[in-house]
C-alpha cells in the first residue's frame, strides 16, 4: 500500500543575535511530504512538532571601561584667609570580560574641591639680609635634584607646601609676603636640621626642607644648577654666594650649619 508521511528537514542556522553576551540563533524546519509503498502506514509522521527551532549560548564580551584615580592636589589658591584647592580624576582605559557591557563606567566623576581658612600673618618686613635668624649657617649654592631615590638630600624634614605630609608644620607658603616669608622659612629649616643633628640642609620647591645624615657627601651628586632656578627677594634670581635663597622644583639651595 502507498503511505503518505512527512520528513522534518532542518535548514541552515541563522547568525547569532549578537557577537557576545547572552545570544541565540534559529533555523527553519522544512516539512517534506513523502509517498511511499509500505506494508503498513501505522506510526508514520504526519506533522512536524515545530516549524522553527532555536538554541542559546553565553559568550563573554570584551568591554572597555575607564578606571578613575585621583590626581595630586593643586596648590592652595592663597596662604592667607579662605583658600581652595582641587584635584581631578585621572582616567585610564582598561578592558574587562563581562556578559554585557551595559552599565559599566565610561566617564570619571567631577573634580573635588577643598576649602580651608588660613590664619593671616602680616609680619613687619625686614631689610634685605637682616633675617634675624639665631642659627648660624652658610650657603653652598644651587644644585640639581634628579628625583631619583635616594635623593641628593634624602629626607624631607619640614614642609610648608603639603599639609598631607607628616612633617608639615601647620604653615603654608606665603606667596603674598614672600620677602619676609622666605628667610624665615630658611631659619625654620635650619632649626629642623639642627634638631636632628644634621649639618647640611636645603630648600626646594619654594617650601620644602630636605636633609639627611650623610647629605654632605651627596648634595652635589647631580651637579650645580643655573642660579635662575634659585630665588631670593621679589622672586628674583639668586646671586651666587647669596646667603638666603630658595630652590624651585627639582632644585636644592644648599646650606651648611658648620659646627653650630
Amino acid at each position: 500500500m502507498y503511505c503518505s508521511f512527512v520528513d522534518c528537514v532542518p535548514g541552515a542556522w541563522s547568525k547569532w543575535s549578537a557577537d557576545c553576551g547572552e545570544v541565540s540563533r534559529t533555523r527553519h524546519i522544512d516539512l517534506v511530504q513523502r509517498n511511499e509503498q509500505r506494508k503498513s502506514c501505522e506510526g508514520l509522521q504526519q506533522t512536524c512538532p515545530d516549524d522553527e527551532e532555536s538554541e542559546a549560548r553565553e559568550t563573554m564580551c570584551t568591554c572597555t571601561i575607564i578606571e578613575c584615580n585621583w590626581g595630586a592636589w593643586s596648590l592652595w589658591t592663597q596662604s592667607c584667609g579662605e583658600a581652595t584647592r582641587n584635584r581631578v580624576h585621572v582616567g585610564k582605559l582598561a578592558t574587562v570580560q563581562k556578559l554585557s557591557c551595559d552599565g559599566l563606567q565610561k566617564t570619571c566623576g567631577k573634580d573635588e574641591v577643598e576649602k580651608k581658612v588660613f590664619k593671616c600673618e602680616r609680619p613687619t618686613e625686614k631689610p634685605s639680609g637682616a633675617d634675624g635668624c639665631p642659627i648660624k649657617y652658610a650657603s653652598l649654592g644651587c644644585y640639581h635634584d634628579d628625583q631619583i631615590l635616594p635623593r641628593p638630600l634624602p629626607e624631607l624634614i619640614l614642609t610648608e607646601r603639603d599639609p598631607t605630609e607628616a612633617v608639615w608644620n601647620g604653615r603654608m607658603i606665603d606667596w603674598v609676603n614672600w620677602n619676609t616669608y622666605y628667610p624665615e622659612f630658611i631659619c625654620r629649616c635650619a632649626a629642623a636640621a639642627k634638631k636632628l643633628n644634621y649639618r647640611f640642609f636645603s630648600t626646594q620647591f619654594y617650601g620644602e626642607c630636605w636633609s639627611g645624615p650623610e647629605a654632605g657627601d651627596t648634595y652635589s651628586r647631580n651637579g650645580e644648577k643655573d642660579y635662575k632656578h634659585c630665588l631670593a627677594r621679589d622672586y628674583k634670581q639668586c646671586r651666587k654666594g647669596e646667603k638666603n635663597c630658595i630652590g624651585v622644583k627639582e632644585t636644592n639651595y644648599v646650606f651648611d650649619l658648620g659646627d653650630s
